[in-house]
């Protein structure tokens, strides 16, 4: 029966006071005297009160016999609370400001670069990739790269800010090393992808461990 309450109560947001009124008569017919409603939504302090607004105004809900209680269960509060540790959650290790200072001083001179040398590390070099648009890309890369490594010498938004950085470090390997694995052999890609094999683990364990100890992340999460 709850799982039924639950499946009307999403009809209900879908279509409006029909399945409302259709709940009220089975309520009845069942003859319970409450039935308490639950449903989770991102903004469910919103749609709690559209459902009691226009719950009020089925004649049947007013009736003894039958009374409607919703439970919100304060899911505003814990999709924050979830949200908030998904993204700042850390490791309280201090030692990952090592990694943090290896991985964000990286991107952060690499970013640099590619606008301080354009022809050499950026525009230039992403039309020898070839890049439909190298321009776009060279920017778009090197903004990516000085925004992401920023944040994460800082330990602010230590794993969202690792994600894109994770994204360059795969296309570099699909566009550039991958090539150079399949035309000169393993040995030559391997010397050649050292650095980025290098930054590829140290952003996937950042994104697993978070800023660690001496980190923004870790003092908003407290």
């Amino acid at each position: 029966m709850e799982s039924d309450y639950k499946i009307l109560v999403t009809l209900f947001f879908i279509f409006g006071q029909a399945p409302c009124i259709y709940l009220c008569h089975l309520a009845r017919l069942s003859s319970l005297d409450a039935s308490w409603i639950s449903f989770c939504s991102f903004n469910s302090k919103h749609f709690s009160k559209l459902f009691v607004e226009l719950a009020s105004s089925c004649s049947c809900c007013h009736e003894g016999s039958f009374k409607i209680k919703i439970l919100v269960k304060g899911e505003i509060m814990k999709n924050s609370k979830g949200l908030k540790s998904v993204i700042f959650n850390t490791v309280e290790d201090n030692k990952v400001l090592l990694i943090r200072l290896v991985v964000g001083l990286v991107f952060l001179t690499e970013g640099i670069q590619k606008y301080l040398f354009p022809d050499l590390l950026g525009t230039g070099r992403f039309a020898k990739i070839g890049f439909a648009d190298p321009a776009f890309w060279a920017y778009f890369t090197a903004t990516f790269e000085i925004i992401c490594g920023t944040l994460i010498l800082l330990g602010l938004l230590t794993r969202l800010a690792s994600i894109p950085l994770l994204i360059v470090m795969a296309t570099a390997f699909v566009t550039t090393k991958w090539p150079m694995f399949i035309s000169k052999g393993f040995w030559v890609s391997a010397h050649e992808y050292r650095t980025d094999f290098a930054m590829t683990l140290l952003l996937l364990f950042l994104i697993s461990s978070g800023g660690g100890g001496w980190s923004v992340d870790s003092g908003i999460s407290k």
